[in-house]
């Protein structure tokens, strides 16, 4: 059953409901949320949204996809609060709506890049959160990391030479504009995910688990993480590895557009919710 709700006092925020099936848990279960990736609405980078909500409703979980204020069907704020702010109040606004319909109060939220990004910090805020996932979360660079990714091409004699006429026509571009009016883009809907510093993540993870937020991070290939361990070898003064677990899904894309990688992915998020929240 899935149905389609309005919510929100500052702005109109549209979000879809799939419910749960009745299972002997299921009144004890979390309720999931799914949270916009970039600008991409709702129903997620190539139905992501739809696939997961579908099969993890039938864990027996309800599961709640919403477009964040600005995205697809739901209104903008007219108020002068930072572009976080306003995305933090939604997904508060979401859980103050859900908790009054369903009469729950505890939530799983989940998202992919940009969707990661405001899990993370969601779930430092609210500690209503118990669960976590982030898909292509905050991971960081590792000698391991840069071993993978440029190792083969140093060996290439072709690479080298596509190396060559790349650097060419950016040294081109960069003379060129010096001649020429740069033009920016000043709309204030624009969202950039920067990373925080190493350190500031590490310590705000720890904050996590301490607090007991069971953690999911799922990696695609080479987006920002290019091997398993590397999110544990980048977190090193924290030994996170049976705090914390990690999903690393080979030759898949960031966005998931291949069936094959997306059904993993569903597969890899469903057994961890099996065995953190189903009892």
């Amino acid at each position: 059953m899935e149905r389609v709700y309005t919510f929100g006092s500052s702005a109109k925020l549209v979000g879809i409901l799939t419910d749960g099936k009745s299972l002997q848990s299921s009144h004890v279960l979390p309720i999931i949320l799914l949270l916009n990736a970039g600008l991409v609405h709702r129903v997620g980078p190539h139905r992501l949204h739809v696939y997961l909500a579908r099969e993890l409703s039938s864990l027996g979980f309800s599961v709640f996809r919403f477009d964040l204020s600005g995205i697809g069907d739901s209104n903008r704020h007219k108020d002068d609060r930072s572009r976080e702010d306003q995305i933090l109040s939604d997904i508060q606004e979401a859980m103050a709506f859900l908790a009054t319909l369903i009469n729950k109060n505890k939530f799983i939220v989940m998202g992919l890049c940009t969707g990661a990004d405001n899990s993370h910090k969601i779930s430092l805020k609210d500690e209503r959160v118990t669960g976590a996932v982030f898909l292509d979360g905050y991971c960081y660079p590792t000698a391991g990391y840069y071993l993978r990714r440029y190792g083969p091409k140093l060996l290439s004699p072709k690479a080298w030479s596509r190396f060559s006429k790349k650097m060419f026509k950016k040294i081109a571009g960069i003379i060129k504009a010096n001649y020429e009016t740069n033009v920016y883009d000043t709309r204030q809907d624009n969202y950039f995910w920067t990373l925080p510093p190493i350190h500031k993540a590490e310590k705000e993870i720890k904050q996590l688990v301490d607090r007991g937020v069971k953690l999911l991070y799922v990696f695609s290939d080479g987006f920002m993480c290019n091997y398993r361990d590397q999110f544990f070898e980048c977190f090193k003064t924290v030994d996170f590895r049976k705090k914390v677990q990690v999903e690393f899904i080979k030759n898949s894309q960031h966005n998931y557009p291949i069936s094959a990688n997306r059904e993993k992915l569903i597969g890899a998020i469903s057994q961890w919710l099996k065995t953190y929240f189903i009892k």
